[in-house]
């Protein structure tokens, strides 16, 4: 889905070290709530930036410059991250495994971080002067040899927080989420 027309860069960032975080996430959804199909669980911050003012070459230059120079997105001596042009998001799963993957994109309605960076960027210049940017937070789990029909299920369960003892990694109140299930 574009929010712009023009090229959309996302760009995936994630920690170097252990990310006690997504350890905690994993801990509480198979210690607490029961989900010990869950074989393992990563966490990246998501960023999306929308630049109708580029060609996709340019678009993908400028943001690879803005994320390794400025400090708005990445901290270079603690995040790594990828880039990635006009990826829709089941384009970002990992592909190098042979296990069942799902993610879950979890976005803040009305995120104040993101409005920041966007003026922040517009002020600059770098980006023309239009440019759209979302902001989220980007969970991977990876389910072993589960079946993708119950991938789906068991991700849309754990994606949205319902009660005490189901869901986790998306508030409804304020947040929402995209289940994210690679067609096999």
């Amino acid at each position: 889905m574009r929010e712009a027309a023009g090229p959309r860069v996302t760009v995936l960032v994630s920690l170097k070290i252990f990310d006690n975080v997504a350890a905690s996430a994993l801990y509480a959804l198979k210690d607490r709530l029961g989900y010990s199909q869950i074989r393992s669980l990563m966490r990246s911050d998501y960023w999306c930036l929308s630049l109708p003012e580029f060609r996709d070459e340019e678009a993908v230059e400028v943001v690879d410059r803005l994320v390794s120079k400025t400090a708005l997105f990445v901290n270079p001596n603690k995040h790594r991250w990828v880039i990635h042009l006009n990826a829709d998001p089941a384009d970002l799963l990992p592909k190098e495994t042979e296990e069942t993957v799902t993610a879950v994109l979890v976005e803040e309605d009305g995120d104040s971080r993101a409005a920041v960076v966007q003026e922040a960027l517009l002020r600059r210049g770098d980006c023309g002067g239009r440019i759209e940017v979302r902001r989220g937070t980007w969970w991977v789990l990876y389910l072993g040899d589960m079946p993708s029909g119950q991938a789906r299920a068991l991700t849309e369960e754990i994606a949205v927080t319902r009660a005490r003892n189901q869901g986790l990694l998306c508030n409804p109140h304020y947040q929402r989420a995209v289940v994210v299930v690679p067609q096999r």
